[in-house]
């Protein structure tokens, strides 16, 4: 599933409020993680390499399960960020290690204790780790909203084209010429 949508699609999305949002996003992030002058910084599910970008040069350590999204987030990064393939409940890293650690969307994770404590294992003391979780109740009903009274199709009124990137393409669009 992840070779097919452009996971950057909120951070290069038409709509100005779409971009504004996520922007804000990273930027609460990153104010959370407050990373010092030699604080290394992992994101657990880093996915393609968007939140990580904003980060500190050198510091800046990824982890994601999918190969696809690794592979992307080196396009991304460059050289200038260490990535490696690790399931969240098993991560590939050494105890005590990370001074900054972020973990997002692991509501959906059928193992979400176990990577907690992973995330506790690989975490240094006295360090700084930020866990976001949606709210999906709040998701779907803002969703609900918006289709009703018709402002969804003015959020995303440049149609699902835009959201086509690279060869990633929606399900709607994919195969078609």
């Amino acid at each position: 599933m992840v070779g097919k949508y452009d996971l950057g699609r909120f951070r290069n999305h038409p709509s100005v409020l779409v971009r504004w949002i996520e922007g804000e996003r990273v930027r609460r992030i990153w104010a959370r993680l407050a990373p010092g002058p030699s604080a290394r910084v992992r994101e657990v599910g880093c996915g393609v390499g968007h939140l990580l970008a904003c980060g500190p040069a050198g510091r800046r350590f990824g982890a994601d399960l999918a190969d696809v999204l690794l592979q992307c987030a080196c396009g991304h990064l460059g050289a200038d960020a260490a990535l490696a393939q690790g399931e969240a409940i098993e991560l590939p890293f050494a105890s005590d290690t990370y001074e900054r650690v972020y973990y997002s969307k692991g509501s959906h994770l059928p193992g979400l204790a176990a990577a907690l404590d992973e995330i506790r294992r690989v975490f240094k003391a006295g360090g700084v780790a930020v866990l976001s979780v949606p709210n999906e109740w709040l998701i779907k009903t803002s969703k609900t909203l918006l289709r009703r009274t018709g402002l969804l199709r003015l959020l995303f009124r440049a149609g699902r084209s835009a959201w086509i990137t690279s060869g990633i393409s929606t399900p709607s669009t994919a195969g078609a010429s």
